[in-house]
């Protein structure tokens, strides 16, 4: 399954099948994928924000110091 941008899910047509059917192992996997997922939401609008600080400072410096 591939995630779009929107959140939505898509499966694939050409998947590949599992390595195990093991339902704990399965299940450690899909905890794994929700933490990642979450994390990668969370630091998305973080790593804009760090960005957008950065552009800002850098605009201050120049305009500060008289640089180009």
């Amino acid at each position: 399954m591939m995630e779009r941008d929107n959140g939505e899910a898509s499966r694939e047509a050409n998947n590949p099948s599992l390595r195990t059917n093991d339902p704990e192992l399965l299940k450690e996997l899909g905890i794994y994928a929700v933490y990642m997922n979450g994390t990668r939401r969370s630091m998305l609008p973080l790593e804009e924000d760090l960005s957008k600080n950065g552009e800002e400072l850098m605009n201050y410096l120049k305009k500060q110091y008289h640089l180009e």
